[in-house]
């Protein structure tokens, strides 16, 4: 996802910032070219007069879109989520940490809420939450048959 920085903080030139992953670090793209940070920070001679400014830009937990900073100012490029899309992207590792019974039903519901909370920001507005959705399906529908089994198997235990 690219996400462009408002014109007026960066006169006469295209800068985007392009967003990470679990591996990838969130860049920064200057006039098509990606910017390479010294010491966590982009200094590049983008202001009127050929004086540099300072970008950073900070990752915020659980989202994709990072904080950018210029001179010491935020710089709005994406709306921050709400709470409640959290909630709802998290909810597949909220269900099954907590009714899973072991890791591999954690890991799957923490890789569920990872790709939903990536399309919640990167989808289309008509499918922003869709994939959500599903997630959210799949791993109650997951729970419910866990619960199931772990009931047939538990009144089978004593023969």
């Amino acid at each position: 996802m690219e996400h462009p920085i408002p014109p007026a903080e960066t006169p006469g030139h295209s800068v985007v910032v392009r967003t990470g992953g679990i591996f990838a670090e969130p860049q920064l793209v200057v006039d098509g070219v990606a910017a390479t940070p010294v010491d966590g920070k982009y200094v590049l001679p983008l202001a009127a007069g050929g004086k540099s400014i300072e970008i950073r830009l900070r990752t915020p937990m659980l989202d994709f879109v990072p904080i950018v900073e210029i001179d010491g100012r935020r710089a709005g490029i994406a709306p921050p989520l709400p709470s409640w899309v959290f909630l709802w992207c998290l909810l597949p590792t909220i269900l099954l940490i907590f009714f899973g019974r072991g890791v591999l039903p954690a890991l799957v519901g923490m890789a569920l809420s990872y790709v939903g909370l990536y399309q919640a920001r990167a989808a289309p507005p008509a499918r922003r939450y869709l994939w959500s959705g599903v997630f959210n399906a799949l791993a109650l529908a997951a729970v419910v048959a866990m619960q199931l089994a772990m009931r047939h198997h538990g009144g089978h235990a004593g023969r």
